[in-house]
Order: C-alpha cells, then structure tokens, then sequence
C-alpha cells in the first residue's frame, strides 16, 4: 500500500534537483523532507523544468464539546482537521513547482470548553488549503439540537442528544478532505446521554452516547506511515464509558487531540468542559 514514486527526473550525481529550505529538513529514502509544526515559508531558490513535489496539508483538530453543569449529558467529539495529500500517487504525477517564496500556514488546535467546541484553524501550502475541524456539540440536559448539534469543517463534530452531526468537507474538495460527525438520537435514557464522536478523514464519527472518533488516513510521506486527522471520541454516559478516538491522533474519552496530528478532542467527560483538538501539519516532499 506504501512506497515511494519518483518525481520529476529525479535525484542523483548530475541530475538536476530542487533546492529549497524552511521548516524542519530530514531525508529519507531518497527524498528531502519539509515538515511545517508551525507556519512559515516554503521557499525554492532552483526548480529545473519538469521537477514536482508531493505534499499533505492537515489542518487543526477541532475541540470536543462540554455541558453548562455537571447534571447535563456529556458532549460531542470534535471533528479533525481536513486532510488533503498527493501521496501516494498512482500515477507518479507530483506539483509543479517554480522558483518562488510559498507561504505556509498550519492551523491551530480548536478549543474545547464548556459549551460547543472552537473550530480548528484551516493549513495550507501553494493552492492547496484544508478546513479546521468542526466543534463537537453541547452537552444536552432536556434540550435538543440547536447549540447540540456538531459544527461543520474538515471533518464534522459530534452532536448530543437530538443533535446532527456536523458535514465534513467544507472546502468542497474532491477526493473529500474528510467525513460528518455522529448523530445522537432524542430520547432522555441511554444510548442518547452522551455525544457522538467527531468525523475523521476517512470515516464519519459514530453515533449515540461515547461515538468513537472517525479514523483518519495513512501516509507514508515522512519515511514510515503514520496516520492522521482522526476524530475525537463523543462522550459516554453513566455506566457507559464512552468511545475511542480515531486513528490519526483523535482524543480518547477525556484527552485531546494529538499535537500536529490534525486529531479532534474528545467531548466532556467527569467534568464540564470539552478538550482541545490537535494541531495541523504541512509536510512536503522530493528527491534529493
């Protein structure tokens, strides 16, 4: 499923290369490495003709959602962060790249809190951007929708009782840059009590109390394959201890996205406040 596809006319004594420099620079497998944690620029002083780069632009997880008051029912997971990539390409086709200075943006990590969860921050890189993932919903006491629905992003948050979970996919993009939250059901008893768990880039959130998060994509563009832009967990209720979060950085019941993951926070749980999301990452790549 993994690999590396040459770009380009590639690397190698007396073969013609790009030249860049920004973020943090490693090698691997015959491919220099740009990875952004925070913005910056991407900037390419050689680009001889015919030379590409691959990329992934993951943007911030969003937070889970809290309640108003211990009493009411625990919150949606918040959605990741939207996922877009190049790799692997099946055909071998890379960006054309020029000589010029690209602006870098990563998105930060939504806030999680006592009421709907904060979107997180859109990453981008040349003309590609993602959508920050969508706060998980409020916490429910007899309430429904409104505030308890998850918002829409990247990926969609996790609703609470009678809400909807958010779209995923904002940014319109094809393929999609991530999927919708878990929906919750109306009712006052169990498996309406908690939330939903927050979309990830390639499945939606599961719904009802404690949701799991959406699990998010592999890619292989650093040297190994690791997985990004997972959704955080919706929140259980009692006697219920609620779901997991997706691969690819998303919360488990009570923690936050991962750092530069693009992972959403889990919704509240034992507490009345929803946890952080993960920060974004932008990665680029081409051979030495």
């Amino acid at each position: 499923m993994f690999g590396f596809r040459l770009l380009g006319l590639g690397g190698g004594a007396g073969k013609p290369v790009i030249d860049a420099t920004g973020g943090t620079i490693t090698q691997s497998g015959g491919f220099k490495i740009h990875t952004f944690n925070s913005p910056g620029t991407f900037s390419v002083t050689k680009a001889p003709a015919g030379q590409t780069v691959e990329f992934m632009v993951v943007a911030g997880g969003a937070g889970g959602g809290g309640r108003t008051s211990p009493g009411e029912k625990g919150g949606g997971g918040g959605g990741a962060g939207g996922y877009r990539t190049n790799v692997p390409s099946a055909t071998g086709a890379g960006h054309a790249i020029s000589v010029a200075d690209f602006p870098i943006s990563v998105g930060g990590a939504g806030s999680g809190g006592g009421s709907r969860g904060g979107n997180g921050g859109g990453s981008s890189f040349s003309t590609f951007s993602s959508s920050g993932g969508g706060g998980g919903g409020m916490g429910a006491g007899g309430q429904a929708g409104g505030p308890h629905q998850g918002k829409s992003g990247g990926s969609g948050g996790g609703a609470t009782k009678g809400g909807t979970g958010g779209s995923g996919n904002t940014g319109g993009f094809s393929p999609p840059e991530g999927n919708s939250g878990g929906p919750v059901c109306g009712s006052n008893s169990p498996p309406c009590e908690g939330g939903g768990g927050g979309g990830g880039a390639s499945a939606t959130g599961g719904g009802n109390q404690g949701g799991p998060g959406g699990n998010g994509s592999p890619n292989d563009i650093t040297g190994s394959a690791t997985f990004y832009a997972g959704g955080g967990t919706g929140a259980g209720s009692v006697g219920n201890p609620g779901g997991t979060g997706g691969q690819g950085g998303g919360g488990g019941q009570g923690q936050a996205g991962s750092t530069n993951t693009g992972g959403g926070g889990s919704g509240c749980v034992g507490s009345t406040s929803g946890k952080n999301g993960g920060s974004g990452v932008v990665i680029i790549r081409y051979e030495e």
